[in-house]
């Protein structure tokens, strides 16, 4: 069901690009706010009592649609 639900959402935001309400390579956070001083995972790494801890870093550039979209794609294509 979660790989439907990625496939009407991209086909829902197309249809805004082609319709101008939103830029594929504009900045997401005029839209989705809460993604402006989101972090990056780099990895999860081993810690002192044996499980796994996140290694982050804050995002450097702006999170586009393009990029949103593609990672999307490359989950399908793993999963």
């Amino acid at each position: 069901m979660a790989s439907c639900i990625k496939l009407m959402t991209t086909v829902a935001v197309l249809q805004c690009i082609e319709r101008g309400l939103l830029s594929l390579d504009g900045d997401i956070t005029n839209v989705l706010p809460e993604l402006k001083d989101i972090d990056i995972l780099l990895e999860m790494a081993d810690d002192w009592s044996g499980g796994k801890k996140p290694i982050l870093k804050k995002s450097k550039g702006k999170i586009t649609l393009r990029f949103i979209t593609m990672c999307q794609i490359i989950d399908f294509v793993i999963n």
